[in-house]
């Protein structure tokens, strides 16, 4: 009985110290927000908010800038593992075209990443970024310029972006 005992808290003296020495494993920390979280570049901006989305409603190109929460801290080379959005492109000759920037706490660029539709869609389309650099207290954020309204074809406009950063 004595035996089986002092096995037992071997074995789990064993567990907790590989426990304990073992290299933590990366985790992500995902954050999914919808495209009425971007905003017009000017306040008299005139813009549509309709099913979690902003939507180009004039006859002219639209800017929108789009939040994004950062709360992994840590500076390092691949903060943001995973970048896309989803935005529907329904104008035949003109793209939605974005940025993703991260910028240190002073406002100085550290990375950035431009990505466009490449046409028109009925459907929402995906535009993937590359993992960006990121810097100890800095920021990020997403700039889009999205294309007129089409008479045939509605607005065109941000549906929703995830951030993935790896912790």
């Amino acid at each position: 009985m004595k035996r089986h005992a002092l096995t037992i808290i071997a074995v789990i003296a064993l567990a907790i110290l590989g426990a304990s020495i073992l290299p933590a494993v990366a985790a992500s920390d995902s954050k999914t927000l919808p495209g009425i979280a971007c905003k017009p570049s000017t306040y008299d901006q005139p813009y549509h908010l309709e099913v979690g989305g902003i939507w180009n409603t004039t006859g002219e190109e639209q800017e929108y800038w789009c939040p994004i929460l950062r709360d992994v801290m840590a500076g390092d080379a691949d903060g943001v593992d995973d970048f896309w959005m989803r935005v529907y492109d329904r104008h035949p000759n003109a793209n939605v075209r974005c940025t993703f920037y991260s910028r240190r706490s002073n406002g100085t660029l550290r990375a950035s990443s431009t990505r466009e539709t490449a046409g028109y869609s009925s459907s929402p389309m995906l535009l993937d970024f590359p993992a960006l650099a990121r810097e100890q207290d800095g920021f990020y954020y997403v700039r889009c310029f999205v294309p007129a309204f089409h008479s045939d074809n509605g607005g065109s406009g941000i549906l929703m972006y995830r951030v993935q950063e790896e912790e």
